[in-house]
């Protein structure tokens, strides 16, 4: 009896293989070296692509919150604003949606297209390089000497570590498709951009859209979560900064060197120079804020007003090189950056927003027990939890325990809000000698707050 080849096998038993295949370069060695093995995957393409994704991601990630930061993809609030709430609402409560029979585009735990899936094997791309790079340059602790601190790198993140992480990334692109800035395109025969200005004007005062559009992301998720997204946050600015700093420096070198062979009487002034009489058309993007070497002054502005857009768009600046990349960010750079409000922290003592599903289950007493009975990605770590809860007798209610401050906090630099108990005793981190009763130091604006307001709106 001949032996079975691939070619000979049933379509079923071969489609049964490729959902073995652990990661695409297999597929693609299989199905371009079998016309079988081909024909196969086309009548099982969506299943077969959809297993080695949950296999790349592993338990690193909820994938629902992968597919709500792909479907939410320019659903700007100022446009889309039922949409954007339906599917914020569909992502709180993906649990039970998940578990209910519906149809598959109303499910959060599974793509309901290819195309969807490619979509989310390029996220998870991405988010794996800057998993990478963080290990690689996470900002060192202002305690630990840089000698030493050159020793520890590259970090070796725990699971556990690694899931905080991309929880806080993929939470950020989620905020910055729905509520950041718009990105411009380079294209001179693109549309105009869209403007999110959703938080503007005394409409969206008086109708409380800013509290409501709080309560609907932030409010869903405990105040750890908050944070940990603040260090991702800050790590994404310090990525920008060595970007914006080299490109200011370049430019200027740029001005200096023109005006030295010309007969201009702005030497002393070289921040004036308009950029289009120095740089070429073609060295230039068509439009965006930055017209002078002045305006690169305020690059903290600029950095926030860039990370605003989303770890997307940083992805590709740090991926282009030269006029590429310096055209992608003038084009972008600005000094406007909406948030969901200005200054204010997560709970404020004069008007605290109550957490709503699935985070109000924290809102209770012996909240302390109640996390040593969950999972460690669903409850703070030892950093958050000794800088931000006060000791307290088991009857305290969660939100009475809360020591928050209203500013940036200095420890989103270095990820303190990502490390497990073990890494930070390691490290010597200051804040599990001198946790909740050590007086904030002022410091930059809190970037992803609640707004001033008088009243809430409910959302159940």
């Amino acid at each position: 009896m001949a032996p079975h080849t691939l070619e000979t096998l049933p379509i079923e038993l071969l489609i049964l293989v490729l959902l073995e295949l652990p990661d695409r370069a297999s597929l693609k060695a299989a199905v371009t070296a079998s016309s079988s093995c081909h024909r196969a995957y086309v009548a099982a393409r969506q299943d077969v692509l959809w297993c080695i994704l949950q296999k790349q991601w592993g338990n690193l990630l909820d994938l629902s919150e992968a597919i709500i930061a792909v479907r939410s993809e320019g659903l700007w609030y100022a446009h889309h604003k039922e949409e954007a709430t339906a599917l914020l609402d569909t992502w709180r409560r993906s649990q039970e949606v998940n578990a209910l029979i519906l149809t598959p585009t109303a499910r959060t735990n599974k793509p309901r297209s290819v195309e969807e899936i490619i979509k989310l094997f390029t996220l998870h791309k991405r988010l794996n390089f800057f998993l990478d790079d963080y290990s690689l340059y996470v900002p060192r602790p202002e305690w630990i000497e840089p000698a030493h601190w050159n020793e520890l790198l590259p970090l070796q993140l725990s699971d556990v570590e690694k899931r905080r992480f991309l929880r806080a990334m993929c939470r950020l692109q989620i905020h910055a498709n729905i509520f950041g800035t718009p990105e411009r395109s380079l294209d001179p025969q693109a549309p105009p951009p869209v403007l999110n200005n959703w938080a503007v004007g005394s409409y969206y005062t008086e109708n409380n859209v800013r509290t409501h559009a709080y309560r609907l992301f932030f409010g869903t998720m405990p105040p750890w979560e908050y944070h940990e997204m603040g260090c991702a946050w800050s790590y994404l600015q310090s990525k920008y900064t060595q970007v914006v700093t080299t490109i200011a420096d370049d430019l200027t070198q740029l001005v200096r060197s023109e005006l030295a062979t010309s007969d201009s009487q702005l030497n002393d002034r070289i921040d004036l120079v308009p950029l289009h009489k120095i740089l070429s058309k073609d060295q230039l993007p068509y439009s965006g804020f930055v017209q002078t070497l002045e305006h690169l002054e305020n690059s903290q502005a600029i950095v926030s007003g860039l990370t605003s857009i989303g770890p997307d768009l940083l992805y590709r600046v740090l991926h282009s090189k030269g006029v590429d990349q310096r055209n992608l960010v003038l084009n972008n750079a600005h000094s406007h950056h909406p948030w969901i409000g200005h200054r204010v922290g997560i709970r404020p003592e004069e008007d605290a927003l109550p957490m709503i599903y699935p985070a109000d289950r924290h809102a209770i007493p012996n909240f302390e027990h109640f996390w040593s009975t969950l999972p460690p990605i669903e409850r703070p770590n030892a950093g958050w939890r000794l800088d931000s809860v006060m000791p307290a007798r088991p009857e305290t209610e969660f939100e009475d325990a809360l020591w928050l401050s209203l500013l940036n906090k200095e420890e989103w630099n270095w990820g303190y809000a990502f490390w497990d108990e073990v890494r930070l005793r390691e490290w010597d981190a200051p804040l599990l000698e001198t946790p909740w009763a050590r007086q904030p130091e002022p410091g930059p604006l809190l970037l992803l707050p609640a707004p001033y307001y008088d009243t809430y709106t409910e959302v159940s």
